[in-house]
């Protein structure tokens, strides 16, 4: 990935950071390409975007963003949950995905 493209990513994380209501990070192992696809779709309907991103960039963007309680979470492969509606739908869709190896983190 290029420099600009990483400044791109920061700047676009940072924006989510700073207009989400909640964050649900997860660990996502176990899950094929497939099922988190799928899982994107569900969070969509309940409001939410499913991210996974390079835990460097989502720590540059948190500490820019001001969400530095963030930075203790992103161990190993992390996925996150931006939501901007009621949580508690996402927070369903997530803990339902544990029985496919996904874990909610916080």
């Amino acid at each position: 990935m290029h420099k600009a493209d990483k400044e791109r990513v920061v700047e676009e994380l940072i924006e989510r950071l700073q207009s989400s209501e909640a964050l649900l990070v997860a660990d996502y192992r176990g899950l094929t390409n497939s099922e988190l696809a799928g899982l994107r779709v569900k969070l969509t309907s309940h409001g939410a975007r499913l991210s996974v991103v390079k835990n460097t960039l989502t720590r540059r963007a948190a500490e820019a963003a001001g969400t530095e309680q963030l930075l203790a979470l992103l161990e190993g492969p992390t996925a996150i949950a931006f939501v901007t509606a009621d949580g508690d739908p996402v927070a369903v869709e997530l803990t339902g995905s544990h029985t496919r190896g996904m874990t909610v983190v916080d």
